[in-house]
């Protein structure tokens, strides 16, 4: 019976550098940062219409108010991640800060 083939033998044995680290994108990042706010801005603003519709009906029967509690929901999540993504730009700005 034949021994098994060692796939590490016909590996070259010279090393290779490896690929550099891609350069810190200060102004891609700080673009990034300002959109996130941007976003959570508007979505909370748009919540907040919609809550204030919510609760100041004039005391007329808002039809479906499943959906649009839904819709507030759905705002509001969108808001927390947007956050959260300008949160992480913020830090690696921070970390990059003095490379510039």
């Amino acid at each position: 019976m034949q021994g098994h083939r060692n796939p590490q033998k016909r590996l070259s044995k010279r090393s290779t550098p490896g690929n550099p680290a891609p350069a810190f994108d200060f102004n891609g990042t700080l673009y990034v940062l300002r959109d996130n706010l941007g976003r959570a801005d508007t979505m909370v603003t748009a919540a907040d219409e919609l809550i204030m519709q919510l609760w100041s009906d004039g005391g007329q029967e808002i039809a479906d108010v499943t959906r649009r509690r839904g819709h507030v929901s759905f705002l509001m999540e969108s808001a927390s991640l947007a956050i959260l993504t300008a949160i992480h730009a913020g830090v690696e700005l921070d970390l990059h800060r003095g490379d510039q």
